[in-house]
């Protein structure tokens, strides 16, 4: 991060740095969607979030399947098997620390055409907050 980002990271003080460790109560996630990522070295890019990280987002697996059913959302993927991933990452990495998701959900695809009946019968939102939960 140092080598990517330099003066603009933020410094501590090693008294704010005490202060800092180990003072987690919880996690609070939103999380709506996935990538893939791909390592990319440090390009003429402007500066930003995936140029710090050196990664280049990808919705596509190495075998060209996409990662998930699109939502009306150009950037939002319905990616349920990512967030399980991400829910065991954080319980390994910061030892079962408790998790509350504070954010969740999916806009359904051409939902502006739909009937009174296709908007009461919602088996988008119904399968992707069942796939999210299972």
């Amino acid at each position: 991060m140092k080598k990517n980002i330099g003066e603009r990271l933020p410094t501590f003080t090693d008294e704010e740095k005490t202060l800092l460790k180990g003072s987690i109560d919880f996690l609070g996630i939103n999380h709506y969607s996935s990538r893939y990522v791909k390592y990319r070295p440090n390009s003429s890019v402007p500066i930003g979030f995936n140029e710090d990280i050196g990664a280049l987002e990808l919705l596509y697996d190495i075998n060209g399947n996409l990662i998930g059913p699109a939502s009306a959302c150009d950037w939002l993927y319905v990616v349920p098997w990512g967030f399980g991933k991400l829910l065991n990452w954080i319980k390994v990495r910061y030892n079962n620390l408790p998790i509350v998701i504070t954010e969740n959900g999916v806009p359904i695809p051409n939902e502006d055409t739909f009937s009174l009946q296709e908007i009461i019968n919602d088996n988008f939102r119904i399968n992707y907050l069942s796939d999210y939960i299972d």
